[in-house]
């Protein structure tokens, strides 16, 4: 959804596709905080917070199953993230360093603190991702 300019028609679309019944899974980048010229590179329209997800969703016959933040631990990556990318920093470099650990044993550090995260913080209260389980809701015409 990030990637969609209109959201709301995509998910029209989308929905048209989907059964009655039928489970969509959205996964999106949280909090407009951490907008940064990475997401303009990465052709995001928009971060999410579970109140804009809830109002893209809202309208749709869609009962929300569950809706989570995810990524607690690379909060503070992404501030620095934004904090070191400036307007000076050619598109290149912004694309090469905004994703990638600067060496296997940081990224193995992080993947050890995401799956202690997953393991121990079910719902944490914010993250980097957003991830949102709802079901389509039969209308009364079908």
């Amino acid at each position: 959804l990030e990637h969609i300019h209109d959201a709301q028609a995509f998910l029209e679309a989308v929905l048209y596709h989907l059964k009655p019944s039928g489970w969509l899974f959205i996964n999106v980048p949280a909090l407009n905080l951490l907008w940064s010229e990475y997401d303009l590179l990465q052709n995001h329209f928009r971060r999410y917070s579970r109140t804009m997800m809830q109002q893209a969703l809202q309208g749709h016959m869609l009962a929300i199953h569950d809706m989570r933040y995810w990524g607690f631990c690379l909060l503070p990556l992404g501030i620095m993230r934004k904090l070191l990318i400036s307007n000076n920093t050619s598109p290149e470099i912004i694309l090469e360093k905004g994703f990638k650990m600067p060496n296997d044993w940081l990224n193995t550090c992080f993947l050890t603190i995401m799956r202690l995260e997953t393991t121990l913080m079910k719902k944490p209260l914010l993250g980097t991702s957003l991830m949102t389980t709802a079901v389509k809701v039969a209308s009364s015409v079908e």
